[in-house]
C-alpha cells in the first residue's frame, strides 16, 4: 500500500469520526476538504454546505461564541517571571564554557568573601533565592547599591559622576571627588525609602545644579574640568533627548498626568519608542538611524557607563540638510502660523519658548523677523518655507543641543 493510499484511508477514517460525532454526513465532509485543500475542516467552515436547519445551528453557536468572548474582561499582558516549583542549584561553567562544568552544584547564594561585611542570606530549598539576593543587595548595612544609584543620577544631570568611572567603585575606578556628599545622598536615598524621584528634586533644586555654566575666568583657571563643582559643566543632550526635543516643538509628545500608568500609545512618537517599535515619520526610517549613529549612540546593545560625545562636521551638516530636521522644521512653522492671534513678534517668542525655553531678547527677536522677511522677499519663499528655515535655524542653535 503506497503513502497517498494509506493517506486517502486515515482522512476518511477522519472524516467519518468526525461527521458521526457531529451527527453530519461523511461525504459532505470528504468533498468540503477536497474543495478547501485543508485536512482537518471546521464544523463553522462547511456553513455553505449544509441545509438550512444546520445553517441555523452553526449560526446560533456563532451567537453564543460571540456573546462568551463580549463577557470576557480584558486584562493588559505583561512580561513576568515566576519561581520553579523546584528550583535546583546549577554547576559552575568554566570559563563560561557550555560544556565544560564543575563536577560539584554550586548552592544558590552569593560569595563566601563578603560574610565580613553582611552575612549571607538563607535560601530556603523550595525558593530560587532571588527575593532573598535582593533583601541582601538593599540591606542598610550594605551602602554600595545606594552610592552607585545616587552617582548614576548623579551623572545624569551633570554629565559625570561624583565617581567618574560608574561602573567601577574598586580599587581600579576613580575616587569620589566628594566622598562626603556621595555618602549622604546614599543616606537620603535610603532613609526616603529608595525614592529615585526625592534625589531628582533634591538634586536639581540644589545650588549646585541651578549655578550658570558661564564660569569666571578665574575659577576656570582654577577648576578648568569641574571637579569641584564650581560652575554648571555644559553637555550635550544625547540624541534621544535632541530627537524629543525637536518632536515636542511640534506638539505630538503629550504630556500625560502625574501618578497615572504612562500609556505607551499616546506616548509613541517619543525616541525610545521609535527606536523598539520602528515608528518614525512616514519615510524617514533611515534618517533616523542616520542621526542616532551620528550623534554617538550605540546599537550593539552592549552596556555603557558614559556615552561618548564627539563632535564632527557631520553633526553641524546634520542641521542644515538633513531631511529630518526639515521635517520637524515644517511641523514647528506649521503650528506657529495656525496660532492667528499672535502676531509674528509674540510668534518668534513663543518659537524661543519651545525650542529653547527662554524669550527672545529685543536684538534676537529683530534678527528673526529680518531673517524671515529676508526669506519671502528676497529667496521667494511662501509663509510656511520662510518660517520653516527660521525653525530650522533654532534646531541649529548650540542652546538647542546643550543643556547650561
Amino acid at each position: 500500500m503506497n503513502t497517498n493510499v494509506r493517506l486517502a484511508n486515515w482522512f476518511g477514517a477522519l472524516a467519518r469520526a468526525l461527521a458521526s460525532q457531529q451527527q453530519l454526513e461523511p461525504r459532505v465532509l470528504l468533498d468540503f476538504a477536497r474543495d478547501a485543500q485543508q485536512p482537518w475542516p471546521t464544523i463553522s467552515g462547511i456553513v455553505g454546505y449544509l441545509d438550512s436547519t444546520r445553517q441555523d445551528r452553526v449560526a446560533k453557536m456563532d451567537q453564543h461564541i460571540a456573546q462568551l468572548e463580549r463577557s470576557v474582561t480584558p486584562y493588559p499582558t505583561v512580561v513576568s517571571v515566576t519561581d520553579q516549583p523546584n528550583p535546583a542549584d546549577m554547576p559552575v561553567h568554566v570559563r563560561g564554557d557550555v560544556y565544560a562544568v564543575s563536577p560539584e552544584l554550586v548552592p544558590r547564594g552569593v560569595p563566601h568573601f563578603l560574610d565580613s561585611s553582611l552575612s549571607r542570606p538563607q535560601v530556603p530549598p523550595k525558593s530560587s533565592g532571588r527575593l532573598q539576593l535582593a533583601e541582601w543587595t538593599i540591606d542598610k548595612r550594605n551602602p554600595l547599591t545606594a552610592r552607585v544609584m545616587v552617582n548614576r543620577l548623579w551623572q545624569w544631570h551633570f554629565g559625570r559622576g561624583i565617581v567618574a568611572t560608574t561602573s567601577d567603585f574598586g580599587t581600579r575606578g576613580t575616587p569620589p571627588t566628594h566622598p562626603e556628599l556621595l555618602d549622604w545622598l546614599a543616606a537620603e536615598f535610603m532613609d526616603s525609602g529608595w525614592s529615585v524621584k526625592h534625589i531628582q528634586r533634591l538634586i536639581m533644586t540644589s545650588a549646585t545644579y541651578r549655578m550658570s555654566s558661564r564660569a569666571s575666568e578665574g575659577i576656570e583657571a582654577r577648576d578648568p574640568d569641574d571637579k569641584l563643582l564650581s560652575h554648571f559643566r555644559r553637555n550635550r543632550l544625547d540624541v534621544e533627548c535632541l530627537y524629543d526635543a525637536m518632536a515636542s516643538t511640534t506638539n505630538i509628545i503629550v504630556r500625560q498626568e502625574n501618578g497615572k500608568p504612562l500609556d505607551v500609545e499616546r506616548d509613541k512618537n517619543r525616541a525610545m519608542y521609535v527606536l523598539s517599535s520602528n515608528r518614525s515619520p512616514k519615510g524617514l526610517g533611515p534618517e533616523v538611524r542616520k542621526m542616532f549613529e551620528l550623534f554617538d549612540y550605540d546599537g550593539s546593545g552592549s552596556p555603557i557607563s558614559v556615552r561618548p560625545q564627539s563632535t564632527t562636521a557631520a553633526q553641524s551638516l546634520f542641521w542644515l540638510n538633513s531631511s529630518l530636521a526639515k521635517h520637524f522644521a515644517d511641523k514647528f512653522a506649521e503650528r506657529l502660523i495656525k496660532m492667528d492671534k499672535l502676531n509674528d513678534v509674540k510668534r518668534i517668542e513663543m518659537a524661543y519658548l519651545l525650542a529653547l525655553g527662554r524669550t527672545p531678547s529685543k536684538e534676537e527677536s529683530q534678527d528673526a523677523i529680518d531673517y524671515i522677511t529676508a526669506g519671502l522677499a528676497l529667496q521667494k519663499m511662501d509663509r510656511q518655507q520662510a518660517w520653516a528655515s527660521f525653525c530650522q535655524a533654532l534646531y541649529g542653535t548650540v542652546e538647542f543641543r546643550y543643556l547650561e
